[in-house]
């Protein structure tokens, strides 16, 4: 079975540029709120897709697994401290 969390975002996500070997990067950061129950679930599964907004095609689906293993740890480290 498949479960899904779906996040929103609790501020505007501004840009953060940066030059680096004459290219400009932007990234932006995506501020949620996590409850308790929606960390446990993090905490306890490994994400297999994670899906963000892109200005270019609408969404952006992130599927490499070094991803999912930060989320995950974090998760973890937070409800234990």
């Amino acid at each position: 079975m498949m479960r899904f969390l779906k996040l929103t975002t609790t501020a505007i996500a501004t840009p953060n540029s940066y030059l680096s070997q004459g290219v400009v990067y932007t990234n932006y950061t995506f501020e949620t709120t996590l409850d308790k129950e929606t960390l446990t679930k993090i905490a306890a599964h490994l994400p297999v897709l994670i899906r963000v907004p892109d200005l270019k095609s609408g969404d952006r689906d992130m599927v490499e697994k070094k991803y999912f293993k930060a989320i995950t740890g974090g998760a973890k480290y937070i409800l234990a401290n």
